[in-house]
């Protein structure tokens, strides 16, 4: 059979179209799996990127960087559970939904325009000290990510310093400047002059003329040091935790409901009180007497036990109560409504229309309800049982968490400053957990200062072997506390106040005056220096000794210092101007006393120490006489009041004296609260 050429042809064109056809095949089917490849990594990013999108949004609105709303906003919000749609809500409610659930349900619509959103964003980066650049980079992305409190961010304080400057501003001393303040400081020549004793410095430090001056500016200006050494702080407030554990541990069912008892008549009075002037005082405004706040832990953790967590509550109280004036009080049984803070912790949903993460994320919230501050803690979070120290890992210091959030219920708002306790992101890796000076402040503001009575006030004065002389300032109060003065801060130490008896072997507790004898003995030859620490009760004068840290004897006033000097002083100071001379107070009369010749000489105290006629009179009854060796200037303080001795100066050979008002002792030396 024979082919013509026109069959071959069809065939050949056949031929030409198949391969052409079976090509193309071949090349959709290879372009279709590249697109299905492509289409499935497209989607991926998609998904990726509304994840962001929808963890930003959720995140500015929930902390009130964003107002508007958005479609996954909304749809997570009607998913609310049918327990927490009838409760009354006092606060934005936080979605339920997984972020994994928000990457399906993100939408491409928005009631928030993209303007809104980067204004939100720059708000964010703006009030955390990032680069503000209106979008979601990765330093942004790092901060959300931390964890955080669950509280609003709405009305946070950013400008610290101007707050502490406003402080300043108000607590400052009357009529008394930062120039005069240093003037009058470094006036008081360090060397020494004939007939007089070397001046020390605080904390065995030998300054020189610029130290001194960075030194005094720093009581004005904020300091970023922390002169307080961390691991005896840590030592010290571990103490701390641990003698509060030893008497919980001692307390007695009878003893709880005794003290249930005394708090339910004390608040059922105040109740009524409130029923009858139609008000309810909020623990802000809390007045007097009634600055005593009680607490419970109602639900327990199931990673700390639950004596420690008790101690630790506590002692975070405490560490609020060192700066401001008021009282906690724990109330382990007793009527719910007795409660001012109720403390729990719980899992995702607990009870709550808020609803915790998971670890990391919201660790803790507190809000306030009809009948107390409830504060909520995440128990899925992995808590340090130690009451300050470092972390590590994904670990949350429980107390940074405690004090935080008991913040929120003595009604502090979160503060934009990297060292302050109430940031709103929790330092997990931690360090040494203390109240800043931003945390400080805000409380004085909100509460006032603390007015606790002193019994004494003085510089502890030591000697190194090599001859290095320093000091200390103390203040002990009219009960059985003290605190250490860092002059430098303007506060006291850390952890303070600490008992009298426990510190101070053998010196009693609402002591009288306290006496340093140093002055050059000139009837014996070679003259010989007196250096002598006394503590005087009553009719008693308990001689110390700094080298065995204890009281090495007792005597009587009267044996000491002779007969005309009376019993029950208010307080006795020494100075060394022209001659050698102790002052004893006793009501509206001074004894002066002649350390070389014995001589007592008696005269009034307007007499003695008149106040100049344009100040606030001061006539006698002091409570103490303090010599500063910071200032260099003499003080006399009583009650929450200060007059300085304006005509004071270590040079003179003719003493004159002349007093003058110059503010309120809880604004000259603050924090002095008793706990």
């Amino acid at each position: 059979m024979t082919m013509n050429y026109s069959q071959l042809g069809h065939i050949f064109v056949f031929l030409l179209v198949l391969e052409a056809v079976w090509a193309e095949m071949m090349h959709m089917q290879r372009d279709f799996r590249d697109a299905s490849k492509f289409n499935i990594y497209r989607k991926y990013q998609n998904q990726v990127t509304a994840s962001i999108e929808a963890m930003g949004e959720e995140y500015l609105y929930k902390f009130d960087y964003m107002n508007c709303t958005t479609p996954s906003l909304r749809r997570k919000r009607r998913e609310i559970p049918r327990f927490a749609r009838s409760m009354v809500l006092p606060y934005k409610i936080r979605p339920f939904k997984s972020k994994v659930q928000e990457v399906i349900d993100a939408g491409s619509e928005s009631d928030c325009s993209l303007e809104q959103k980067r204004k939100a964003i720059s708000k964010l980066q703006s009030t955390f000290g990032l680069n503000v650049t209106g979008e979601l980079d990765e330093k942004t992305l790092a901060l959300m990510r931390k964890p955080r409190c669950g509280n609003s961010d709405k009305d946070i304080i950013k400008n610290v310093t101007a707050l502490i400057d406003d402080t300043e501003e108000e607590l400052s001393d009357t009529n008394t400047t930062a120039t005069s303040l240093f003037n009058s400081a470094t006036n008081g020549s360090s060397n020494n002059t004939s007939g007089t004793t070397p001046a020390p410095s605080e904390d065995g430090t030998t300054v020189a003329s610029s130290s001194r001056q960075s030194i005094l500016l720093s009581t004005i200006a904020p300091s970023s040091s922390e002169p307080d050494n961390s691991y005896t702080l840590r030592h010290r407030r571990k103490r701390q935790v641990d003698e509060i554990m030893q008497r919980l541990q001692g307390e007695t069912q009878r003893e709880l409901e005794k003290r249930a008892k005394i708090v339910h008549m004390v608040r059922r009075r105040r109740r009524r009180s409130a029923v009858m002037t139609q008000q309810r005082q909020p623990i802000g405004h809390l007045q007097g007497n009634d600055r005593v706040v009680t607490w419970r832990l109602t639900g327990s953790s199931s990673h700390i036990d639950v004596i420690w967590l008790r101690a630790l509550i506590s002692m975070a109280f405490r560490m609020w109560s060192e700066v401001s004036p008021l009282k906690f009080q724990e109330l382990p049984v007793g009527h719910v409504q007795d409660l001012d803070i109720s403390i729990s912790f719980g899992r995702s949903v607990h009870n709550c229309p808020f609803v915790f993460d998971g670890p990391g994320g919201e660790v803790a919230h507190s809000r306030l309800f009809s009948i107390n501050v409830e504060i909520h803690m995440d128990d899925d979070e992995n808590y340090v049982n130690l009451p300050a120290g470092p972390t590590s890992g994904n670990e949350v210091n429980t107390m940074v968490v405690l004090l935080h959030e008991i913040g929120h219920s003595l009604g502090i708002q979160h503060i934009a400053h990297p060292f302050a306790v109430m940031v709103p992101l929790y330092d997990v890796a931690g360090a040494t957990v203390e109240l800043s000076e931003a945390d400080r402040n805000v409380v004085l503001r909100m509460y006032g200062p603390c007015t606790s009575k002193m019994s004494t006030a003085f510089d502890w004065v030591r000697v190194r072997p090599d001859g290095t002389v320093f000091y200390n300032t103390y203040f002990f109060s009219a009960g059985s506390a003290y605190w250490m003065y860092l002059n430098s801060e303007n506060r006291p130490r850390y952890g303070d106040p600490l008992e009298i008896q426990v510190e101070w072997q053998g010196v009693p507790d609402n002591l009288d005056t306290y006496l340093h004898l140093w002055y050059q003995k000139t009837d014996t030859y070679p003259s010989t220096m007196v250096n002598e620490q006394l503590f005087i009760k009553g009719d008693t004068v308990y001689v110390y000794d700094p080298a065995a840290d204890k009281v090495k004897n007792t005597t009587t006033i009267q044996s000491r210092f002779g007969h005309a000097i009376p019993n029950n002083l208010d307080a006795a100071c020494f100075e060394n101007r022209g001659r050698s001379t102790v002052y004893f107070f006793k009501g509206k009369m001074v004894y002066t006393y002649n350390v070389h010749t014995g001589e007592v000489t008696t005269k009034s105290f307007t007499e003695q120490f008149p106040t100049m006629s344009n100040s606030e009179q001061l006539t006698g009854n002091i409570d103490a006489c303090y010599y500063s060796y910071n200032t260099k200037h003499l003080y006399f303080i009583k009650d929450d009041k200060v007059w300085q001795n304006e005509c004071f100066d270590v040079n003179q050979t003719q003493i004159t004296n002349c007093l003058r008002y110059i503010n309120k002792r809880s604004h000259r030396w603050r924090y002095l609260c008793e706990v």
